[in-house]
């Protein structure tokens, strides 16, 4: 199960991974950008824009090792030099594993439009017999149109947009040789 909170800074997701072979757990990485999906991981897809275009795509190892990337054309194009300042903690417990996910706005590729409800999924992959996948929302986790809705965040976006106006070119004025504006 999982639980997402937000701030003005970021979102904060606290994922549990319920497993009764917790000692057969699958944990070797912890090198960011690491292969995570050769672990037992999870995957979280955020959607800022909704429009089923693109998507940063995190995935974590059980030992809290973190890739991440930025997908967009449905998957045709992966950006994986891609970084979106996301912190990962992890630990197993006697019931499975968790992580705790802090993934600030500011990596996150906001478009102009941002509005308070983005597309999301999350996906388990469990490499203790017996192996699945399992997603939140739709048989197919990474399918952009497939996403649930992450709703209700209420933040003030406009504050995490870069903007960028037009230089305004004036004569330069000299007062006895002297630069003054």
């Amino acid at each position: 199960f999982f639980r997402v909170l937000f701030d003005d800074t970021g979102l904060d997701l606290a994922i549990q991974c319920l497993d009764a072979q917790v000692k057969d757990l699958l944990a070797t990485l912890e090198v960011r950008d690491d292969t995570v999906w050769d672990d037992d991981c999870v995957e979280v897809l955020l959607d800022p824009s909704t429009r089923h275009a693109s998507d940063a795509r995190l995935g974590m190892s059980a030992r809290g090792a973190l890739y991440d990337a930025w997908v967009t054309q449905g998957g045709v194009t992966t950006d994986m030099d891609y970084e979106s300042g996301a912190q990962v903690a992890a630990a197993t417990t006697a019931e499975g594993w968790q992580l705790e996910v802090k993934v600030p706005y500011a990596g996150l590729r906001l478009p102009g439009d941002v509005k308070s409800a983005w597309g999301l999924n999350l996906c388990r992959h469990k490499k203790t017999q017996p192996t699945e996948v399992s997603c939140w929302s739709g048989p197919q986790g990474d399918q952009q149109g497939q996403f649930g809705a992450l709703t209700g965040l209420k933040v003030n976006f406009r504050a995490q947009l870069v903007s960028i106006d037009t230089p305004q070119f004036v004569d330069p004025r000299y007062d006895e040789g002297k630069l003054i504006g």
